[in-house]
């Protein structure tokens, strides 16, 4: 069962409640995906909140760990440059405090603390 959905300008995501999140639409990848796909994670993570921007796009783990993924060439995957700015697959966001949420702007990610930050 899906317990959430949310759409960006060219991709749209679905959330289920085991944790999966499945991706349809012009992806974060610049690739066509006509059929729902599911989001391989590394340590098969639990998504909890995710987020769609323009060319990419982020989640939030129930560990609270965030992982972004597609275009990063404005710095929006929060990867810094890490010498590459387009990233194919899911990729942990080096941080020290748990997040409890993200959202995506066109060109921007933003994150909500679970606690004081």
């Amino acid at each position: 069962m899906f317990t959430a959905i949310a759409c960006g300008p060219n991709v749209t995501g679905a959330l289920e409640d085991s944790g999966a999140l499945w991706i349809w639409g012009s992806g974060p990848t610049k690739r066509r995906i006509k059929e729902p796909s599911i989001v391989l994670f590394p340590h098969s993570a639990r998504v909890t909140s995710f987020a769609g921007g323009l060319t990419h796009m982020a989640a939030v783990t129930d560990a609270g760990k965030v992982y972004t993924w597609g275009s990063g060439s404005l710095g929006q995957l929060g990867l810094g440059s890490m010498g590459k700015s387009d990233w194919i697959s899911p990729t942990l966001v080096p941080l020290d405090t748990p997040m409890e949420s993200v959202h995506c702007g066109d060109f921007f990610t933003a994150l909500l603390c679970s606690e004081l930050c």
